[in-house]
């Protein structure tokens, strides 16, 4: 019951982040030609993550882990609501739109980047170790069901004229209370948080020494890192290419919908296709898939742009699954709210950068631009065939 309203949780606000995102990207590739306006939306909240995901780490060592996301949650429904009225009584110019949305979003990551160590923490206590893998791939499976209906009825009313700002300001506002409501039930629940005195004290110099003096574990960091570069960059371009490079507002939706369709897809083989947290098979498997991607580029083929995005998001789902399968299997309790706040920092850091150079050379070259990411995520994630023969040797 208790990891029943921590999915809860997550796929009520997922639902209303998903709805406003589609709407901020297709808002902004509509209303500006160039990329990097996308960019530097989607880069300050990468900023404010870098920052306010540190400050999560420290605040996962609290007694009071549920009260400060229940703050959380209601600050965000509270920022979405109060917008979303200021928007509704005359801020409805191309620049105060644009403004009001970026800040938003800008703010809401203030929740997330904080937020997650915390809710990873808390899944660390509230879920035993022998069901956190069943436990991923049911959230997994709620969240991509989430991203495989919302971007669809999303694109499809933006490209109808049926939402505005402030429907989308709203809905995400509402989202937010409902996860508020899921986590605040949980102060029924003994989790014995406050009785736990590992959880007291910050853990970040024992969880930087384990993550980056242990080779494994720095491997698997520096891959994730470089990783989200281009996988970030993928969220400016992929917009921005469907509307300035395939004239097709619409052909969004469908691709943000083919990559749920890919991430269930993956979700459903976990019984018979097991998660390989070595994360070889999945790093295989996304090197390949991103080599296929680079075909859009000479071909324009909107089919072959589909299948892709959906066989790229099968081996994607299941690199996160089995990385964060992996974290929560390979560190302690004590450290794992630092562990993940080390996480979520390098991978804003990383996707700032990829979301600034993504902006810039999708502006100077678009379809330049799709191929570098292509065979970026094929380079690095190449380097685990070097891996595999080392250790047949």
């Amino acid at each position: 019951m208790k990891a029943k309203n921590l999915i809860i949780s997550k796929t009520a606000s997922l639902i209303g982040t998903q709805f406003f995102s589609v709407f901020l990207s297709l808002w902004i590739v509509n209303n500006y030609s160039k990329a990097s306006m996308l960019s530097l939306s989607l880069s300050l909240t990468s900023i404010i993550t870098v920052i306010f995901t540190l400050f999560g780490g420290a605040a996962s060592a609290s007694t009071k882990i549920i009260t400060i996301l229940c703050v959380l949650d209601l600050f965000s429904m509270g920022l979405c609501l109060v917008s979303a009225t200021m928007w509704l009584f005359g801020a409805t110019s191309r620049t105060a739109t644009y403004i009001i949305l970026t800040t938003v979003n800008s703010l809401l990551s203030l929740n997330s980047s904080f937020s997650g160590p915390i809710f990873k923490k808390l899944t660390g206590i509230i879920v035993i170790k022998d069901k956190i893998l069943k436990y991923n791939e049911i959230l997994s499976a709620s969240k991509e069901i989430v991203r495989l209906v919302v971007p669809t009825i999303t694109s499809f009313m933006y490209a109808a004229g049926w939402i505005n700002a402030f429907l989308a300001l709203t809905i995400n506002g509402i989202s937010f209370l409902i996860s508020f409501i899921s986590i605040y039930n949980l102060k029924k629940f003994n989790t014995s948080i406050g009785n736990v005195k590992e959880h007291i004290h910050p853990h970040f110099r024992e969880a930087f020494t384990v993550v980056f003096k242990k080779k494994d574990n720095f491997d698997k960091y520096l891959n994730i890192f470089l990783l989200y570069i281009f996988i970030s960059g993928i969220n400016v371009l992929v917009p921005f290419y469907t509307v300035h490079v395939l004239k097709s507002s619409w052909f969004y939706g469908v691709l943000e919908t083919s990559q749920s369709l890919g991430a269930i897809m993956a979700i459903s083989t976990f019984k018979f296709y097991k998660v390989d947290i070595s994360l070889y098979k999945e790093r295989i498997g996304l090197a390949l898939s991103a080599l296929f991607l680079a075909l859009v580029v000479p071909t324009q083929s909107k089919v072959i742009f589909t299948i892709d995005m959906s066989i790229l998001a099968f081996y994607y789902l299941r690199y996160n699954v089995a990385f964060e399968s992996y974290l929560q299997l390979k560190f302690k309790n004590s450290v794992l709210g630092e562990v993940y706040s080390l996480y979520y920092g390098l991978t804003s850091i990383a996707t700032l950068i990829g979301n600034t150079l993504i902006g810039i050379v999708g502006d100077y070259n678009a379809n330049l631009c799709f191929l570098i990411v292509s065979l970026s995520i094929v380079l690095i994630n190449s380097t685990v065939f070097i891996t595999l023969l080392k250790v047949k040797k």
